[in-house]
């Protein structure tokens, strides 16, 4: 399956203003993401993302890969069911390296577009983000919501950053991609801080 999806990460101050503008009380799920890869990471390197994802509890293990389009991925569903079965990634070598939570509002949705914003919390850190996702030959309605949100922005918010905001949706990666970022963050801040305990790497 392809998804097609444009997406920006927001600043605190953005993700505040469009859940006050645009939720309209809209009722949020919460969604959980469990990743595996080698210990090195090379599924990640290779673009491509192996998870289980735990909704309403049912567990679906899919296999992701990022295309070169920016906003274009193709998704193979592995198996689906009530517990986190992580057989099929652990015959392929992988081993689990943690979780994202991401709890989801949904601002708009028809029969072409469906736009959302998240709030993800992985590895000690929160970050936010907003989604408009797209059926094939629908990408226009799917820019003039992206602009609609920018121009809500733009006038109730006196931050700078929000002229950065297509900048930001040009460049904006993946869950897994920040997930896998923060990761190495960690493990490269680890191996820092052993050597200059013990002045030699781990």
């Amino acid at each position: 399956m392809l998804e097609y999806e444009h997406k920006v990460i927001l600043t605190p101050e953005e993700y505040r203003c469009i859940s006050e503008h645009l939720a309209g009380g809209a009722p949020s799920s919460v969604q959980t993401n469990y990743y595996y890869d080698t210990d090195d990471m090379k599924m990640n390197g290779k673009k491509t993302t192996c998870r289980i994802r735990e909704k309403n509890g049912i567990y679906t293990a899919v296999i992701k890969e990022h295309l070169p389009t920016v906003g274009l991925s193709k998704e193979t569903v592995i198996c689906t069911g009530e517990s986190r079965d992580a057989s099929a990634f652990e015959h392929m070598g992988l081993k689990s390296q943690g979780s994202l939570r991401t709890e989801r509002t949904i601002l708009y949705s028809d029969d072409y577009i469906k736009a959302m914003i998240d709030e993800n919390i992985y590895l000690g850190c929160t970050d936010y983000e907003l989604e408009v996702e797209y059926r094939p030959g629908c990408e226009e309605p799917a820019a003039v919501y992206m602009q609609h949100v920018y121009e809500l922005c733009q006038s109730n918010l006196w931050d700078p950053s929000t002229v950065t905001f297509f900048e930001r949706a040009r460049s904006a990666k993946s869950k897994s991609e920040r997930f896998f970022e923060r990761k190495e963050y960690l493990i490269e801040k680890l191996n820092y801080k052993y050597i200059q305990v013990t002045g030699r790497p781990e």
